[in-house]
């Protein structure tokens, strides 16, 4: 998978009018995002940032399927640089750390890649929203325990309709989530990333993984689709 022309040239258009660059590769997994974000730093000398949570751990590249020698001819940062029993890789460390990170990379005059695939590390950094380092409180917690989807979702609605209005009632998770947000902070989950103001303007390379999509021949839409569930399957 080379770089072509046509990516070189919007990259160097981006970097002409870009002071704080930052390229991301957001592609599905099992897409070869992370051998296109390294043929990128390697054709410009730039910096790898891992945004994928799984890759920050060792010891599990059979899950993640990277082999470390992908890597090394490339600066790279976030990478197999946690033991499996540390649980404090959360999202708000990974905020603060990425963005100090970037700013470091600025100051050698380079140029931050940010490989990912778990979205809420790529868009709290993107995005821009606060998420609280102490993100959980026990006892709210323990409050929800003996109560139903149903109740929970309608304590939900109550304090932040807008909110539910995005989220099922039985995904459990987020209603709690916002709940606790709620009863912790006294702010509504919904208006989170409303008073946030985004820090980066980056250039995003996006891929749609079904080449051969036709609206009107659903079966090269499902035959592509196969391919890649066989292929992440496969990693199993």
């Amino acid at each position: 998978m080379n770089l072509t022309q046509k990516i070189s040239q919007q990259i160097q258009d981006y970097l002409n009018s870009e002071k704080k660059p930052l390229i991301c590769v957001v592609w599905p997994t099992a897409t070869w995002k992370t051998e296109f974000a390294i043929e990128i730093a390697e054709e410009f000398s730039w910096e790898l940032i891992n945004c994928d949570s799984k890759q920050i751990y060792k010891d599990i590249e059979c899950i993640t399927w990277l082999d470390y020698d992908e890597l090394k001819w490339t600066k790279n940062h976030f990478f197999w640089i946690a033991e499996i029993s540390d649980k404090s890789w959360t999202s708000a460390k990974f905020l603060e750390e990425v963005e100090k990170l970037i700013f470091e990379i600025y100051e050698r005059w380079n140029v931050p890649v940010l490989v990912w695939w778990t979205g809420l590390f790529f868009s709290s950094l993107i995005e821009w929203f606060e998420i609280p380092k102490n993100s959980t409180n026990p006892e709210i917690l323990e409050s929800f325990k003996n109560k139903t989807n149903e109740e929970l979702f309608e304590e939900l609605q109550k304090v932040d309709f807008e909110y539910s209005e995005k989220t099922h009632k039985n995904n459990r998770i987020r209603v709690e989530r916002a709940l606790e947000f709620f009863l912790s902070s006294w702010q509504k989950k919904s208006s989170e990333r409303k008073n946030n103001k985004k820090k980066f303007n980056p250039l995003i390379f996006c891929k749609n993984i079904f080449w051969n999509k036709n609206l009107e021949n659903s079966k090269n839409f499902d035959e592509e689709r196969e391919k890649l569930y066989q292929k992440i399957n496969f990693r199993e």
